[in-house]
């Protein structure tokens, strides 16, 4: 184990949300993805993100 590990762990929201959606019919568990990546570790940072489409006719 690396208890002195830090770790940042960074999401893309909508690939994660439409990939879980298809493979598993399911919505995904922010709290326990977090965990998981963490493992025990320090964790730094976890960032979220979206990117907005503009879309201009």
């Amino acid at each position: 184990m690396y208890e002195n590990q830090r770790v940042a762990v960074f999401v893309d929201t909508q690939n994660m949300y439409h990939s879980t959606r298809s493979l598993f019919n399911a919505n995904l568990d922010y709290k326990k993805l977090l965990e998981e990546s963490v493992d025990g570790r320090e964790l730094i940072r976890a960032i979220s993100y979206v990117v907005k489409a503009l879309f201009h006719m």
